[in-house]
Formats: C-alpha cells, sequence, structure tokens
C-alpha cells in the first residue's frame, strides 16, 4: 500500500490512466491556511482553493476530469497539512468505478497531518459498477497534537439503474479495500478487506447483511479517553437500526499516550440513508473534536 506508483500523463489501452496528485496545505501569518504546493500528472486535479468560513480552514475539491475509474487505470493522492493549518477536502461527486474488462484498477490516497494540524478529508462515494476490479487504499499519519476527521463510502452497484455488482449474472468482480491510520508512525488502527461477487459476507448478517452500501467514519484527536467515551456514546445513541440503514460507534483506545480513534459504521440500502447518518456524524464530532461550528460545505446541497 506505500509502495509509489509510477508516474505519467499517457493512457493506453493496455495500462489506463497513470495518475497523481500532490498537494500541501500551509498556515501563513496574516493569510491563514493556504494551498501553498500543488504538483499533478494525469487528469487529477485540484479547484481554486477556497475559504467560505475564513482565512482559518483552506476547502479544496478535488477533481477527475474523466468521470470515472476504468480498468487499468492507478491513482495516487498526497496531502500534507502543515503544523496549524486545517484542511477540508472533498470531491464534486460520485467516483465511479467502470467494468474493468480484467485489469483491475487503484486509487491509493496517503495523508499526512502535522504537529498541531486539521484534516477533514470529506469524499463523496465510490460507486463500483457490474465488473469493476477496483482497490482503494487510505493511509493517514497524523503527528503529536494533529486531529483528523474523514470518511468513506462504497456503493456495490448502480441501484438506481437496477444493476447489482454482487448479481450472479454480473461479470467477475472484486473489491479490495485497506485503511491504515498511525500516530506517529505507531497503529490506530489498521483493516483490510477482500470481496467478490458471491462472497457470503455479502449477505451475512453478521457483515453486509445483504445491503450494497458500506460506509465508515473515523475521528482521531489528542483528547484523553475519558473524555472520547461520552462523545461515543452520545454517538451510538442516536444511530439508525433498520431494515433500511444500520449504524453503530465503537472506541479504539490508543496505547502508550497515542490518541484513541473513535469508529461509525454504516450499512444502507440507499445512499441518501447512509449520507445522512455521515453527514449527523460530523455535525456532532467537529465542534467537539474540531472546536468549531459544523457548516457544511456548499458544495453538499447541490
Amino acid at each position: 500500500m506505500s509502495a509509489a506508483l509510477p508516474i505519467t500523463a499517457v493512457p493506453t489501452s493496455a495500462s489506463g490512466w497513470q495518475a497523481m496528485l500532490e498537494l500541501r496545505f500551509g498556515h501563513r501569518a496574516g493569510q491563514g491556511s493556504v494551498l501553498s504546493h500543488a504538483r499533478h500528472s494525469g487528469p487529477l486535479r485540484v479547484q481554486k482553493p477556497l475559504h467560505p468560513e475564513g482565512p482559518g480552514i483552506c476547502h479544496a475539491v478535488l477533481l477527475h476530469p474523466p468521470g470515472g475509474v476504468a480498468g487499468g487505470d492507478q491513482l495516487q493522492i498526497d496531502v500534507t497539512v502543515e503544523p496549524g493549518a486545517h484542511a477540508l477536502l472533498t470531491t464534486p461527486g460520485a467516483t465511479r468505478w467502470y467494468k474493468s474488462q480484467g485489469r483491475p484498477a487503484a486509487q491509493r490516497v496517503r495523508l499526512r497531518v502535522e504537529e498541531g494540524a486539521i484534516l477533514e478529508w470529506l469524499p463523496q462515494e465510490n460507486m463500483l459498477f457490474a465488473g469493476a476490479d477496483a482497490t482503494m487504499a487510505l493511509d493517514l499519519d497524523l503527528a503529536p497534537g494533529a486531529r483528523a476527521i474523514g470518511w468513506d463510502a462504497t456503493v456495490l452497484g448502480r441501484y438506481g439503474a437496477g444493476e447489482h455488482w454482487n448479481h450472479a449474472d454480473a461479470p467477475p468482480a472484486r473489491l479490495q479495500l485497506h485503511n491504515r491510520l498511525t500516530h506517529a508512525g505507531l497503529p490506530l488502527w489498521l483493516e483490510q478487506g477482500e470481496l467478490h461477487c458471491g462472497h457470503a459476507l455479502l449477505s451475512s448478517p453478521v457483515a453486509w447483511a445483504g445491503l450494497p452500501i458500506q460506509a465508515s467514519l473515523w475521528a482521531v484527536a489528542p483528547e484523553p479517553l475519558a473524555a472520547m467515551e461520552p462523545l461515543s456514546e452520545q454517538l451510538a445513541a442516536s444511530l439508525p437500526w433498520s431494515d433500511e440503514v444500520r449504524a453503530g460507534a465503537s472506541l479504539l483506545a490508543g496505547q502508550g499516550g497515542a490518541p484513541s480513534v473513535l469508529l461509525l459504521r454504516v450499512l444502507a440500502r440507499r445512499m441518501e440513508a447512509a449520507r445522512a447518518v455521515l453527514h449527523e456524524g460530523w455535525r456532532l464530532l467537529r465542534p467537539a473534536l474540531l472546536d468549531m461550528p459544523a457548516r457544511p460545505p456548499r458544495l453538499w446541497a447541490t
């Protein structure tokens, strides 16, 4: 997951797009949080940074101009938030993963939050078309005193169009998920899994329970465990549990002075329901952990 991807801007039918986006956010006296460095290769871009909440928070929208990830595509995103800076990153719409035609595709995200910095990683969902072979990896490392809230969501199929990723007649497909959260290089939360069409976990009541959408929200802050426990309980008490959407919260205690990780997990039949749970979780956690009001980005309302 940590190996660097080759960088080239020229796609071929054999290899797909090889794309890279490298961003750094810094804090400047008199300016607040700014996008201090941006470099790209291939079809990954960042829109002009905005400051709708004032100079202290830099909002940025990540773009993938082709509109979807095709077989053979390899995308690499590297983000660093420097000491004292606060960055909020999102995407303009769902990332579509097309039928792979025997060529696996991957997106690898590396996030580094330095001492005293804050990152909010809030992309919209990944939607897997029938026959998609997708690997999604996220690697987040926080320095002492750093804070971060982020999420991801995966939709198995285009259920609005009647297309199911896990349908018996669908082309062979695979999903690999890797999440790695560390503090000063030491692990806080490590998770990985691999699914194929027809896998028993997709219908198991202790796993996906036949629901096509799964999402996770994670939050890391240097507060002591005693301060995080009431917040975790408050979040858990507000979560739904029905045939349409199921959610639960857990708190992973840090060891040896490392921060704890608060996890929110969601299964849903429709993305609107999963999204509502994620947004409500963010609205609760942002004031509590980042000490600022929860003002949803305008993009969420479009």
